[in-house]
């Protein structure tokens, strides 16, 4: 069995890109090192794959961006949108034409099928969105040398970058601002704490308490569905055990949203009896009433950065992990605790 350009660098000592360059007579490379990595491809009978060298060799400027498909509330497709243009809007000024792909007909259980759809469309680098891709899907991805940016999702590696909002932050400037009017009995209700995103709240939510000396009571946090009807069964639950609650941070809108629908019903006013702040700053936040505190996501922002970065690393530069900052936005659902 042939060696592969993994095992090469393990051998070498040197990273995946660099016996990849070598291979390929970039001139970036030493001599010595070259030299060494050629010896140990020779010993051991390496055999360079045709698809990767056609990638580096010819160029299709095709970028393929795999979506899962839409989840949940329709609104989740509008942030969708906002990022797709903003990666349009930057691999089309850089020459690049994009291929949408959805992740939901694709045949999971067999992993070559990333190989085969990007040989199949000739596919220069490839972006993720909404992926439910396992780490291990990744490292196969890694191995063919096929530039990747996720987004959304953590994956990192020689040529595998991620682009996400910096959640942590956010759910602590949303934590923050209720703390600072006064409330400390505040509930986190949020989706499933498998998602990435959800999470990043959930650790914001706790430094936040931790940082205003505010001991976390675990009675306080529920997960459900990220949707209206979540919310709603969420406060539900919340507000039968924990009748001193004065504020509630949701994980996002939709269920920011159906908190405040159920407190209406129990007589709550909202914010003078409870205050609730909601996470991405949707379109409907501004309409309800009382009009939504939020934390705003610029997606056509990560859509660009995602597709800058890609760019990038197609260009030979390493960038594993690039933060965006959300910002909060303040309006009526929120206010000092009376």
């Amino acid at each position: 069995m042939t060696i592969s350009i993994k095992e090469i660098a393990e051998l070498a000592g040197v990273s995946i890109s660099t016996v990849s360059r070598a291979l390929n007579n970039y001139q970036d490379i030493s001599k010595k090192t070259r030299s060494e990595i050629i010896k140990i491809a020779k010993k051991h009978n390496y055999k360079p794959n045709a698809f990767a060298r056609s990638l580096v060799t010819k160029d299709s400027r095709t970028i393929g961006l795999f979506l899962d498909e839409y989840k949940g509330e329709s609104l989740n497709q509008s942030y969708y949108y906002r990022i797709i243009c903003g990666i349009n809007d930057v691999l089309n000024q850089q020459g690049y034409d994009v291929t949408l792909i959805s992740n939901s007909l694709i045949d999971k259980k067999n992993k070559s099928w990333y190989l085969d759809i990007t040989r199949e469309k000739h596919l220069t680098a490839t972006i993720f969105l909404g992926t439910d891709i396992d780490e291990e899907m990744f490292k196969y991805i890694e191995q063919y040398q096929v530039k990747c940016v996720v987004i959304d999702h953590v994956a990192q590696g020689e040529t595998i970058a991620c682009v996400n909002a910096d959640n942590v932050k956010g759910a602590f400037w949303a934590v923050e601002h209720l703390i600072k009017n006064q409330h400390e009995n505040i509930a986190f209700i949020s989706g499933d704490l498998c998602d990435v995103s959800n999470r990043d709240k959930q650790d914001g939510y706790f430094l936040a308490l931790n940082r205003y000396g505010i001991k976390l009571d675990k009675n306080m946090i529920f997960c459900g569905e990220s949707t209206l009807d979540g919310g709603y069964q969420a406060t539900h639950k919340l507000i039968e055990y924990n009748k001193d609650i004065s504020a509630i941070f949701a994980a996002n809108d939709m269920m920011a949203i159906g908190a405040i629908k159920f407190a209406k019903e129990v007589g709550y006013r909202v914010p003078q009896d409870i205050s609730i702040i909601g996470y991405q700053n949707t379109d409907i936040s501004r309409y309800i009433q009382p009009s939504l505190t939020t934390v705003d996501i610029d997606w056509y922002k990560i859509g660009r950065t995602a597709a800058t970065v890609l760019v990038n690393l197609i260009k030979g530069e390493n960038l594993e992990k690039v933060m965006v900052d959300p910002k909060l936005i303040i309006r009526e659902s929120t206010c000092e605790k009376k």
